[in-house]
C-alpha cells in the first residue's frame, strides 16, 4: 500500500485534502451558527440578526462547503484515475516482457483480468480511501477542537467518552466546561 501511496502526486493530493478540510470545517461550524441564530435571534425576536447571520453566513458556509466537496471529489477522482492509468501501463509493459512460456502459464484471460479488474479495484480503493478514511478522523478531531475553541473548554472536557455527567450538571444547569 505504501508503494501505491508514494505514486500519488503530492501537490494534487495536498490540494484535495485541503478542500476536504474546507468541507469538514464548514459542515462542523454550521450547527454553531444555528445555535447563535436561535439563541440571539429567535429568542429575542430580532429578525435582522436572523437574516444577517442566517441568511448570509449560513448560505456562505453552505456554498463554501459545497465547493470544497466538489473540488475534493474532483481532485481525488482525477488522482485515482491517473494512478489507474499508470498501473495499467506498468502491468501492460510487464506483460510485454513475458516469454511465450510465461504468457502461456498465466493465460490471456488472467492477464486481461489483472490489467482491468485488479487495477480498477486498487483505483477504487485509493479514491474511496482518500475521501472517507480521511474524513471520519477529521470530523472527530475537528469537532473536538472546534468545541474546545468556541466554548473555551479544556480538550479533555470535550471528549465524548469522558464519562457520565453528574446529576447536578444535568438537572441544575451547571456548565459542562
Amino acid at each position: 500500500m505504501l508503494k501505491i501511496i508514494r505514486r500519488l502526486p503530492a501537490a494534487k493530493t495536498a490540494l484535495a485534502i485541503l478542500f476536504l478540510f474546507v468541507q469538514i470545517g464548514c459542515a462542523l461550524y454550521l450547527p454553531y451558527v444555528t445555535t447563535d441564530i436561535v439563541n440571539k435571534g429567535v429568542m429575542s425576536g430580532d429578525t435582522a440578526f436572523i437574516w444577517s447571520k442566517g441568511g448570509l453566513i449560513m448560505i456562505g458556509l453552505s456554498i463554501l462547503s459545497l465547493v470544497g466537496a466538489l473540488l475534493n471529489t474532483l481532485f481525488f477522482s482525477k488522482i485515482s484515475y491517473y494512478l489507474g492509468a499508470e498501473l495499467r501501463t506498468d502491468v501492460y509493459g510487464k506483460v510485454l516482457k513475458f516469454s511465450k512460456n510465461e504468457f502461456d502459464k498465466f493465460g490471456a484471460s488472467s492477464l486481461i483480468t489483472r490489467t482491468t479488474n485488479d487495477v480498477t479495484q486498487v483505483q477504487t480503493l485509493v479514491e474511496m480511501g482518500c475521501k472517507f478514511l480521511l474524513m471520519a478522523p477529521a470530523y472527530l478531531i475537528g469537532g473536538i477542537l472546534l468545541t474546545a475553541l468556541l466554548f473555551k473548554c479544556k480538550i479533555g472536557a470535550c471528549l465524548p467518552l469522558r464519562g457520565t455527567l453528574s446529576y447536578n450538571q444535568l438537572f441544575n444547569h451547571q456548565p459542562l466546561c
